[in-house]
């Protein structure tokens, strides 16, 4: 292309003794005058002007050209077609600073997720619990503490919040008989057992727990309410819950003397 036009500025030179002046119309609206002694396709041209000073001018900056309508013609489609490709670049430049805002906030609300332990859900709770009522077995209420074992697995059925869980407790009991000759005998009770809880409306706790109590087969029952919420919104205390109510025991042979008791 550069051979075509230098084959075209030597023709004009030939036919005229010498280039043929050419205004040159700039986008910001100044006007350069001069003979074009360099053309560089889709780039730019080099013009000297009268004053002898050399000017290179980017197509991207030329608006419209006047005189030597052979080379301004060239120059003109040049320059057409170098802001049809600035304008172009701006659009997409603006189009990727648009993606970008976006991508950055989409970033910016994206919430990383902990990392989900394998414990995650588990949990363990401790039921101390001081006997009022004692049965044939004990001459004086119980005192011991059970521990359960919470598990993430369970189901909502409307209201109702299920969860599987196991219970392992010790109590100590005494017993007094003068008829069988037993004055304060202490007596461990063992509660092992699996079961559940039960939950409604995140107030309202109850669970049992069937499995062994003492030396027999039995049922392990918890009945209360729970704090979670009162301690969680008011309170703002470490502990996950606590639970307040009353616990009860039920045996087929609860110390081995071959009597059911609860």
């Amino acid at each position: 292309m550069i051979k075509h036009i230098t084959a075209l500025l030597l023709f004009i030179g030939f036919a005229w003794g010498q280039s043929e002046e050419i205004i040159i119309n700039l986008l910001n609206g100044e006007l350069i005058k001069g003979d074009v002694i360099e053309v560089v396709p889709n780039q730019y041209i080099v013009v000297r002007t009268e004053g002898g000073e050399q000017k290179r001018i980017s197509y991207a900056h030329i608006d419209y050209i006047l005189h030597n309508a052979g080379l301004a013609n060239v120059i003109q489609a040049a320059a057409v077609k170098a802001a049809k490709e600035a304008r172009e670049n701006a659009k997409r430049k603006k189009e990727e600073y648009a993606a970008r805002k976006v991508a950055e906030e989409a970033a910016a609300e994206f919430v990383d997720l902990p990392e989900v332990s394998a414990l995650s859900g588990w949990n363990i709770g401790i039921a101390p619990s001081i006997g009022f009522l004692t049965g044939a077995a004990f001459s004086n209420a119980p005192l011991g503490v059970t521990i359960v074992i919470n598990t993430p697995y369970g189901f909502i059925m409307g209201p109702f919040h299920f969860n599987f869980s196991a219970a392992l407790g010790r109590y100590l009991g005494t017993y007094d008989s003068a008829v069988d000759g037993l004055l304060n005998e202490e007596h461990f009770i063992t509660v092992l057992g699996i079961g559940g809880n039960l939950t409604l409306l995140k107030i309202f706790f109850t669970e049992v727990h069937v499995g062994t109590v003492g030396a027999g087969h039995g049922v392990r029952g918890f009945g209360g309410v729970s704090l979670a919420s009162l301690m969680k919104k008011r309170l703002n205390l470490p502990l996950k819950n606590v639970l307040v109510g009353g616990e009860v025991f039920i045996s087929s042979d609860m110390r081995g003397a071959g009597n059911p008791s609860g």
